[in-house]
């Protein structure tokens, strides 16, 4: 059994969850729960933010987590506290809300710990909830919470409007009518070294699983990485293994390369 890699992180679509089959895989999680057991450190390292893991039921599967990289790294957690918060200048918030309303479009607040709606779904908003695995958060006023970055639903038409409206702020598109908002990059890479300093960690002592380029950053920044068996071909060419697919065991498949289970 191999003793030298003592912790691990991974990411959670395609990678725990397989969205084809719609169910976790049993295999991964009977691993990490064994892992877990043994003292092995187990971190969520995920694009999602807190509040949609939380309700995708990341939490609820059995495995003791030791921490959490939450929002592509902008947010780190454990052993009970946070060792990293990249968030938005309060003073940018409220002239963006105001500058949304204007525009008759809405967005998600995305805050350390929870998400809430700007303003009333639009048609662009439904867009993105009919396609996306996601609960509607509640529409709240905003009151001086903290904000980690914006999810904004609207069209390509208005990217460089808000781009010249706020030029100190990252637009990153990733849907026809859904743009992150943020106000550093967010890399999944800068959480993990967070995670490595706490525990003092090496990052030969590190290994992580992952399928898409938001992972990439990861791989760079761990001694060990292992890309899913149906993963993008840029982060196959960065990783230490490709295992088989997230349908196939393909973390089981990975920790057994290394003798980890």
């Amino acid at each position: 059994m191999n003793n030298k890699i003592k912790i691990g992180f991974f990411d959670i679509d395609w990678t725990l969850y397989d969205h084809k089959l719609k169910g976790w895989s049993r295999s991964a999680i009977s691993s990490l729960q064994s892992l877990s057991d043994r003292g092995f450190k187990v971190i969520i390292c995920s694009a999602r933010p807190y509040h949609s893991m939380k309700a995708f039921g990341v939490f609820d599967q059995g495995v003791k987590w030791d921490g959490f990289i939450s929002s592509a790294g902008a947010v780190s957690f454990a052993d009970g506290k946070y060792l990293r918060k990249v968030l938005i200048n309060q003073k940018e918030i409220k002239p963006f809300l105001d500058f949304t309303k204007k525009k008759h479009a809405t967005c998600e607040l995305v805050e350390v710990e929870d998400r809430k709606l700007a303003f009333p779904l639009t048609e662009e908003a439904k867009n993105f909830y009919s396609v996306y695995t996601e609960v509607v958060p509640s529409i709240v006023p905003y009151e001086g919470e903290e904000v980690v970055g914006f999810n904004l639903f609207v069209g390509k038409e208005l990217d460089e409007k808000y781009v010249k409206a706020f030029p100190h702020l990252l637009f990153s598109r990733y849907f026809d009518y859904a743009v992150d908002v943020y106000s550093h990059p967010h890399l999944k890479g800068d959480g993990v070294e967070s995670v490595l300093a706490h525990y003092g960690f090496s990052k030969e002592e590190a290994i992580g699983f992952g399928d898409d380029y938001q992972d990439i950053s990861m791989a760079e920044h761990l001694g060990n990485f292992v890309c899913m068996g149906q993963g993008v071909d840029d982060l196959k060419n960065v990783a230490s293994f490709v295992s088989s697919p997230v349908g196939e065991d393909g973390v089981y498949n990975g920790l057994k390369h290394f003798d980890l289970v």
